[in-house]
């Protein structure tokens, strides 16, 4: 859910601009993105509009001829320059230049400061230094907006997960958006993970401080659990060691928290070498997590199967060796991997079966 107008309009504005990037019109996904954040709310389809207005303009005068635009100033110089000016044509002047003094300001920022996107494919991991000396490290399947004037350094954090090191600037603290909430942090360390509307931040080092709007950006109420002292605070400050999980409906936003040893917080950033650690987690959830990282897509046929528990350490695209682990700490199952016609691996219990050929091309994979 968007926190103010003005975050609203903004997201408009960096719609606009997507969708004239030539690509956006082969890009399926991107198109079921932007009618579903068309179809929220009224205020989004009059920001959308009202950017798609101002875009247009923008475009128009884009489009005219720079000898024709030099024409213009030489003749504006001139006319500066000259003994007989007309009191009309100094007063249009003046009003020229509060019209754009005006307007100027107006005019979008993402159309015209240096909003920037960065993002990640699925399977890829990226590092990103700011020329505020934060560093950003994008996981897979991450997609982030970076907006670095005004008083705060803002970043948008439209999905998957990033770690943040920001260093300490009492001028411009960094302040991020995700659908739940804002994480603001100063000379901090942390992680934002935003994944199928679940929004979790994990505070490693520093203040992290965690608020919640409604749509208007009045402050939402927030539902703390797992602490008796400031239990709803907002804005809500993390310790390190300490993850906010936000969820929000309608009535508020539900904050669960949790403290971490610096053992389990080292296992859960193991993804920044390219690492998934579990410990005693089920099957479900690990082959969740490999699906983060990979094309191919794993699926659990047995329900007996999607709640064995299992830990250890995995390459993120090694799935092969998961499967094995599984195959060898529970024999008695006869677990199978086949690969199916789609590409995708289904985990299920060895049954007797036809042969292969009788199967239309479905095969064991391991």
């Amino acid at each position: 859910m968007d926190h103010r107008p003005d975050r609203i309009l903004k997201q408009a504005q960096l719609w606009v601009v997507e969708i004239h990037d030539p690509r956006f019109s082969t890009d399926q996904v991107s198109q079921t993105k932007f009618q579903q954040w068309l179809n929220r709310s009224a205020a989004h389809a009059d920001a959308f509009v009202r950017s798609s207005r101002t875009f247009e303009r923008l475009e128009c005068l884009r489009r005219l001829p720079d000898t024709y635009l030099d024409e213009l100033l030489q003749r504006y110089r001139c006319e500066q320059k000259g003994p007989r000016r007309a009191p009309w044509r100094r007063w249009l002047s003046a009003a020229a230049a509060v019209c754009l003094g005006v307007i100027l300001p107006l005019v979008p920022r993402p159309l015209t400061a240096a909003a920037t996107l960065y993002m990640t494919q699925v399977g890829e991991q990226r590092t990103v230094v700011l020329t505020d000396g934060s560093t950003l490290r994008l996981n897979s399947g991450t997609r982030i907006v970076v907006q670095p004037l005004g008083r705060y350094r803002e970043i948008d954090l439209l999905e998957g997960e990033t770690y943040f090191s920001v260093p300490p600037n009492l001028r411009q603290p960094v302040r991020i958006f995700t659908s739940a909430d804002t994480i603001i942090g100063n000379g901090s360390e942390f992680d934002v993970t935003q994944v199928n509307g679940r929004v979790e931040v994990l505070a490693v080092r520093g203040p992290v401080s965690v608020m919640s709007f409604d749509s208007t950006g009045a402050p939402r109420r927030q539902h703390i659990i797992g602490r008796t002292d400031g239990a709803n605070s907002n804005p809500l400050s993390l310790r390190a060691g300490e993850t906010a999980t936000i969820r929000t409906p309608q009535d508020g936003a539900n904050v669960l928290l949790d403290s971490h040893t610096p053992l389990e917080i080292e296992r859960l950033l193991a993804w920044r070498k390219g690492i998934l650690a579990f410990s005693n987690q089920s099957a479900a959830e690990v082959v969740a997590s490999f699906n983060r990282y990979n094309g191919q897509q794993m699926a659990i046929a047995d329900r007996d199967i999607a709640e064995l528990r299992l830990s250890g350490d995995f390459q993120f695209n090694d799935t092969a060796s998961f499967i094995r682990a599984l195959q060898r700490l529970y024999p008695t199952l006869q677990i199978v991997a086949e690969l199916q016609p789609t590409g995708a691996i289904v985990l299920s219990r060895r049954t007797s079966r036809p042969q292969p050929s009788e199967r239309h091309g479905v095969g064991e994979f391991l």
